[in-house]
């Protein structure tokens, strides 16, 4: 187990997610690791359908980010397509999927980086040099998902971070569906992730 963090419960109905360091949630019971070797260290998002989490990866010691789903899990199509947009350096890598205890589990590379949102309260409005840099960097990345099939379907600040200087990145796919899934096309984005914790 890891020692430099309090860990949550992967437990949809835990009434106490957060836990001491222990191999076992108190509340109720749940193992705190995934696949012998995924810790969540903190709640990044959550949904009607989903939830995200920061997580140690144990078997190298590296941070990542767990999407857990208990329903509306991604078909085989879908997580294949992610596998591949995800070699575009702008895109977090998809490391690992996998089910456990009859939930899912998407595991992504951690894009460390300030998000567009937290920019625009930091900084005020953007010039519109500034603008267009972000426009530059962003819609190839837009571009090269929608050449693959799929639809992110949860584009806003919160979403958009900066790894560099004139670097942008592309992440959360909890709501991506695949460009002929006509019928899910729209969604609000509280549904999809929720308030995001910072």
């Amino acid at each position: 187990m890891t020692s430099d963090f309090t860990l949550y419960c992967f437990s949809c109905n835990c009434k106490a997610p957060r836990d001491s360091l222990t191999a076992i949630c108190q509340q109720c019971g749940t193992l705190l690791q995934l696949q012998n070797r995924y810790c969540a260290i903190k709640l990044l998002g959550q949904g009607k359908f989903s939830r995200t989490f920061l997580a140690v990866d144990q078997a190298n010691s590296t941070q990542c980010v767990i999407q857990q789903y208990w329903s509306d899990r991604p078909d085989a199509v879908l997580v294949t397509k992610l596998r591949t947009v995800g070699q575009h350096p702008q895109l977090p890598t998809l490391l690992d999927d996998f089910e456990q205890n009859g939930i899912y589990y998407l595991v992504q590379e951690y894009v460390e980086g300030e998000n567009l949102a937290t920019e625009i309260a930091t900084q005020g409005r953007f010039t519109t040099t500034a603008v267009w840099e972000i426009l530059e960097s962003v819609l190839p990345i837009l571009l090269w998902i929608h050449t693959h099939g799929l639809i992110h379907r949860d584009l806003k600040p919160e979403n958009i971070l900066r790894r560099s200087l004139s670097e942008w990145m592309l992440v959360d796919w909890s709501a991506a569906i695949l460009s002929t899934d006509r019928s899910l096309r729209a969604i609000a984005s509280n549904l999809s992730m929720g308030t995001r914790q910072k």
